[in-house]
């Protein structure tokens, strides 16, 4: 819970510092894919950071090829692309 707490909000404050800069609406709301890194400390607490954030659907993690998933990120990328044209 931790670790989404923490893509969530940095995700948010990337879309909100982006979209103040740029005056206008961010590929990050429609996808990102961050790299985040996570390490235990030794009072058993974590600490997390983001390493990379990609905002394409041809975005691969570390891939040499064609991912096995494409299909079904093709599929899911339209139908968020339909849903966010009918909510506005």
């Amino acid at each position: 819970m931790e670790l989404l707490r923490f893509a969530e909000t940095t995700l948010q404050g990337l879309v909100c510092a982006e979209e103040r800069q740029l005056q206008c609406k961010t590929g990050l709301r429609l996808f990102c894919r961050m790299d985040i890194g996570v390490i235990k400390l030794e009072d058993g607490r974590f600490e997390y950071w983001v390493n990379e954030v990609d905002r394409t659907p041809n975005a691969s993690l570390f891939a040499c090829g064609v991912s096995p998933w494409g299909e079904t990120l093709a599929r899911d990328f339209g139908e968020a692309i339909l849903s966010l044209c009918r909510d506005g």
